[in-house]
């Protein structure tokens, strides 16, 4: 058809049809998000309070209460990409094109690497430290490069997903929060490397504030920013 011909009332009714599949879909992952914010609020809480008591406690105690975290962490980054899958599997009918589906995508696939690389990084590599029979130094220098490593993990979840979805829906609130965020990480990683490598460094007692609120706002402001997200897109 010659685009001169072509009646205008068609280009309305395509454009119609393409905003209430963008609001369908927007409305469709809107409860689930706020399902993930409150599953990621009540993990923050959780490991905010490990982090308060597992300095006043014996060691015995304490080596459970490390290990009850490790495998709540992964349990809670298992459900979160499950739920991910389900939500995805919902938005099928909106296409691959659909923001939406976009969006589900991006906290999915970092969802996924995260879990990836912490089993990798608490279990297989000391699995294989162990099984390879590698020497007292050897073993100590493999477990500070994975402590290392773990820093990176907090600009995989939950920096990069809130920047892109950001930069996606125009949200200056969330594009500062990732930002905050992301210098947030950068801080507990450069300081955890001087803690790690840096021979002789003397750790003064008001870090201990540091080591406990910085990490209790990194795994709790994402929950919290998954509920206005959410809040959001009911109101679209």
């Amino acid at each position: 058809m010659d685009e001169s011909k072509r009646d205008p009332r068609e280009d309305i009714i395509l454009i119609r049809q393409m905003l209430e599949r963008a609001i369908d879909g927007m409305k469709t992952i809107a409860p689930w998000f706020t399902g993930f914010g409150l599953l990621w609020l009540i993990y923050g809480v959780f490991s905010s309070l490990q982090r308060l008591v597992i300095n006043q406690v014996s060691l015995s105690v304490m080596n459970r209460l490390v290990l009850a975290g490790a495998v709540a962490g992964i349990l809670f980054y298992f459900v979160l990409a499950v739920g991910f899958l389900i939500c995805r599997k919902k938005l099928a009918h909106l296409g691959s094109d659909s923001l939406a589906r976009k969006l589900v995508d991006i906290w999915g696939v970092c969802i996924f690497l995260f879990l990836i690389l912490t089993i990798l990084l608490n279990s297989v590599i000391q699995f294989l430290s162990m099984q390879l029979g590698f020497s007292v130094e050897a073993a100590s220098s493999l477990n500070k490069a994975c402590s290392l490593c773990r820093g990176f993990l907090f600009f995989l979840l939950p920096v990069i997903p809130l920047l892109i979805t950001a930069k996606f829906l125009d949200n200056r609130r969330m594009l500062l929060t990732g930002i905050v965020l992301a210098v947030l990480a950068g801080i507990v990683t450069c300081c955890h490397a001087l803690m790690l490598f840096g021979e002789g460094l003397a750790i003064r007692e008001g870090w201990a504030y540091f080591w406990f609120g910085v990490p209790c706002l990194l795994d709790l402001v994402p929950g919290a920013m998954l509920l206005l997200f959410g809040r959001q897109l009911k109101e679209r």
